[in-house]
């Protein structure tokens, strides 16, 4: 390739002002005690023979006014033969640079240029630099009787290689001054130190630039560099770590995981510690200091809660959709995709598993290529991998057990520190009860000694009949027990501590705030069939009463923001230590009055249902597998109420029985739409069992029949096994039975609702299955004994899809606005949009019928939530297009390529089955 002069000249300054940025900077870190005394002379002027400036030296090192290094560069574009560095040059060049030299100085040029064999045959060749840089020095006094060293530096690297190198090295400026390392904000900065070169070599700017003036140039603070760039880049959360506050942090384990990070990033593969402790010995809270302190070791963060292996899933599935937002990620492949796209990362990353309980939770999700760290923090000390670097977290030295008392209860260091000593020593140094006696004592004001006195006569009087964990003291303990009941001391500390009461029947990470609020209205009034609503509270309310419980170290904040950087009622929430959360439930069960702890769950359990409704219907798939790790939290707790007490033949027990059909029956559902039928049959038949056979109210057995009926399918889809299908099958026809021979139509839709069901009961095992088949020529029968005019969605389903079989597709056209109106569930809104969609082009109306193909060829949420109905619609859509083909006219490119996309996405979501709402 041919070159004109300009580019020539234009490459070569490009290339010397890199090489002397770069220069000056790998000096500096050479050097670091030096650099308030170096300065870097761009272009110097130097008087030759005749007293004229020489113009040689390009740039030069002074230190302490000295100059040391005088430096030429020399680059090629495309270095060759022709154009090598003979001694006869190297001579010439080193004469003139000499000069006035000091004794100790060097002359270099520093080239990307081939030297010849006259050349090197001469001089004295060091080995080559890890950084492709190769020195010659010629022997002393080689070209003239001048002091200085002579020295040939030849660099190798393409310019690519060099610009990268120069980014590399502010970076390691930046990180030496625990700044962030961004690409884009080193390279931000690289080009600013150009273009002071540049000014500075154009007489715009002095030809001295001060070794301060660049480090302050390059350390810009993280928050200016973000200003320019519009964001930061460095130390950014894809899950946010949550705000644990650290009042003495642990200097000694956090040195221990820097080392290993340290050694895992030099590597591609990431390492791993694994924090282990009794509960409340502050693991999270290492993690958490290791995440807030060095934010300027890494590029990105991620923190996932462990507590809830649906919970892991969900998390990792929103940072892969946040890292790769045009991409479909079906839930099967998240672990690997989830690997894949951390290991891309070009950055160090920290990786965060909190909580976890065994290996096998988080497996799945651990990065094997990459350039990070991972944490896993656990109470679980044996079946860990064995290459991973285990740390236990014990209690607080006597130092750090000291520091974090005062600090907590607002302390100086002095002349209490004897005292403060014998408190944390009968504390047993345990960081989780250290700070809590220590927000105990904050603003005493009195004798710390005679309160202390006080304090632990206080702790001697709790009963002593709940459970110690393994690692605590009897007075440890009592020491959590009694901060945890002081916190609804006073008007303001009331509702605090009802909120917390209500969140022990909730998992402890990550609780929904404005759930919590909805549970403290003044009359809250409980109806499955018109439940609350996901709605946020007043900021100010919220923030009080939030701002009162972290003030007790008992919770931690966390906000979720999705990928687009919205939030949602559900994104405030609120983490309770999980010993806190234990000892609030036990209290607030044995100390409330018979039947409050019913009424409670009753609430909650219609919150969480209603939540659940809401945001299926939205399509929000974080905070639905929030709400599960909590509905399975409660769940669990109220199966467990009649072997803890003895069952009260109540309104409200029986209602709570209910509650729990309605809350599991929507979960059930919520697992069928994102195509997992086994759990969804599992959890219906969960909801199931534990519903009498009678007396049942109406609106209670409508559900209970709309369960059956969904259980039935699932169970029949995934081939659970068989006795289960029939135990289904054969209740699914008891209920029906019962409500079918009655004279009232109220149960009409909900009967006609089980054909699906039906058919694909007498269909099963191909028909072979008596008992099956029986059960279907029941509903069947049920059926027909059933009649409705109104607009149901059933009812209008069917007429639709006769006039659709029938090619009267104007009439049906016409139709669909009906079935729109019956119902403004996301199945049927699957369902409006593919027979749209089929109207439309039997009615030769393609452009109108193109967005309705897009609508359902690009939602996402529908593929989790409305499998089935996706599934059907697209191949009812497919058949469409095929048998118009021939009618699409000037369309017939664009419906092409909706046909393939449609057929590609049909084929990826398996097979369908006649699924109707």
């Amino acid at each position: 390739m041919s070159m004109g002069g300009g580019t020539n000249a234009a490459f070569g300054f490009n290339y010397q002002y890199m090489t002397t940025a770069e220069w000056l900077l790998r000096f500096l870190h050479e050097h670091p005690t030096e650099a308030p005394n170096v300065a870097l002379l761009v272009e110097p002027a130097h008087p030759n023979a005749e007293g004229k400036d020489d113009d040689v030296i390009d740039f030069a090192i002074e230190v302490d006014g000295v100059v040391t290094e005088r430096i030429q560069v020399k680059g090629s574009f495309a270095p060759s033969t022709a154009r090598a560095i003979g001694l006869p040059d190297a001579r010439r060049i080193f004469s003139r640079l000499a000069g006035d030299v000091e004794t100790g100085s060097r002359l270099v040029i520093a080239t990307n240029r081939l030297l010849t064999a006259s050349l090197t045959d001469v001089c004295v060749r060091h080995p080559t630099r890890p950084d492709s840089r190769t020195e010659y020095v010629l022997p002393e006094n080689g070209s003239s009787a001048h002091p200085a060293t002579e020295s040939i530096v030849v660099d190798s690297r393409t310019p690519a290689e060099l610009r990268a190198a120069l980014v590399q090295a502010v970076r390691d400026v930046r990180r030496d001054q625990l700044l962030g390392q961004g690409a884009k904000s080193a390279g931000l900065l690289a080009a600013a130190l150009l273009i002071e070169i540049f000014d500075s070599a154009a007489d715009l700017h002095a030809s001295r630039i001060a070794a301060t003036e660049v480090l302050s140039l390059l350390c810009l603070p993280d928050r200016s560099v973000a200003h320019a760039l519009r964001h930061f880049d460095w130390g950014t959360p894809m899950l946010e770590v949550p705000q644990i506050a650290s009042m003495v942090p642990r200097l000694d384990v956090l040195q221990s995981i820097s080392q290993v990070f340290d050694e895992a990033t030099a590597t591609r593969r990431p390492g791993v510690v694994v924090l282990e402790g009794e509960t409340g010995f502050g693991k999270s809270t290492v993690a958490a200091d290791f995440c807030q302190l060095h934010r300027h070791f890494y590029e990105n963060v991620c923190w996932i809660d462990c507590r809830d292996p649906g919970l892991i899933h969900a998390q990792a599935k929103d940072v892969v959709t946040r890292m790769t937002p045009d991409a479909e990620i079906d839930n099967d492949v998240v672990p690997s995709a989830f690997r894949t796209a951390l290991g891309k990362i070009a950055g160090p990353f920290v990786l965060v598993f909190d909580g976890a309980e065994r290996r096998l939770d988080v497996e799945p999700y651990l990065p094997t290529s990459g350039c990070g760290l991972v944490i896993v923090t656990t109470t679980n000390s044996t079946g860990w991998w064995a290459t991973s670097h285990r740390l236990d977290i014990g209690p607080l030295t006597d130092d750090e057990a000291v520091a974090c008392f005062q600090a907590h209860a607002g302390i100086g260091p002095g002349a209490t520190d004897d005292v403060v000593l014998d408190i944390v020593h009968r504390l047993g140094n345990i960081a989780l009860a250290v700070s809590m006696a220590g927000v105990h004592f904050r603003n005493c004001g009195d004798d710390l000694a005679e309160l202390a006195s006080d304090y632990f006569d206080s702790l001697a009087a709790l009963d002593d009949s709940m459970a110690i964990p393994e690692g605590y003291s009897r007075t440890a303990f009592a020491a959590v027990r009694f901060a945890v009941e002081q916190i609804g001391k006073g008007a303001e500390g009331r509702e605090s501590m009802a909120l917390l009461y209500h969140a022990s029947f909730l998992a402890p990470e990550r609780i929904p705030v404005n759930l919590l609020m909805q549970t403290v209205e003044e009359t809250t009034t409980v109806d499955l069939y018109r439940p609350p609503k996901p709605a946020d509270v007043d900021r100010e309310r919220r923030n009080t009463v939030i701002a009162n419980i972290r003030s007790k170290s008992l919770a931690r904040r966390h906000r979720y923001v999705d990928g687009h950087g919205a939030t949602n009622p559900a994104s405030d929430t609120i983490t309770v230590h999980p010993l806190v959360h234990e000892i609030l439930r036990t209290i607030y069960s044995r100390s409330a009055p018979e039947g409050v702890v019913d009424e409670r769950l009753v609430v909650l359990i219609t919150l969480l249902y209603g939540w659940t409704l809401e945001f299926r219907g939205r399509g929000d798939y974080f905070p639905l597998e929030q709400l599960h790790a909590h509905a399975d939290m409660i769940l669990r707790f109220a199966d467990e109420l009649p072997r803890r007490r003895p069952p009260a033949d109540t309104d409200i027990s029986r209602i709570l029985g209910y509650a729990q059909l309605f809350l599991r029956s929507e979960m059930a559902t919520t697992l069928a739409g994102r195509g997992n039928h086994e759990g969804g049959a599992e959890l219906a038949q969960q909801a199931v069992d534990g519903t009498p056979v009678d007396p049942v109210p109406d609106l209670v057995r409508v559900r209970l029949i709309l369960t059956l009926t969904q259980a039935t399918i699932d169970a029949c889809e995934s081939h659970v096994n068989h006795d289960t299908i029939v135990a289904l099958a054969e209740r699914l026809l008891l209920e029906v039975q019962k409500v079918a021979a009655r004279e009232d139509d109220g149960f009409d839709n909900v009967v006609r609702n089980t054909s699906p069901a039906a058919g694909l009961l007498a269909h099963y095992n191909g028909g072979t299955d008596n008992r099956l088949a029986a059960v279907a020529v029941g509903l069947a029968r049920a059926v027909n004994q059933t009649s409705s005019r109104d607009d149901s969605s059933g009812r209008v389903l069917t007429e639709l899809e006769k006039l659709i079989t029938r090619g009267k597709y104007p009439e049906a056209f016409a139709m669909i606005p009906r079935l729109t109106a019956a119902s403004s569930s996301i199945h049927n809104a699957v369902t409006v949009t593919s027979f749209s969609a089929i109207t439309l082009l039997h009615m030769n109306r393609e452009g109108e019928a193109l967005p309705h193909i897009d609508r359902l060829l690009d939602a996402e949420s529908t593929r989790r939530l409305a499998l089935p109905h996706l599934r059907l619609g697209l191949q009812q859509v497919e058949q469409a297009l095929i048998d118009t083909r021939s009618q699409w006219g000037s369309f017939g490119p664009t419906l092409e390529q909706r046909l393939a996309s449609v057929e590609e996405l049909h084929r990826e979501l398996g097979p369908s089955n006649d699924i109707q709402e």
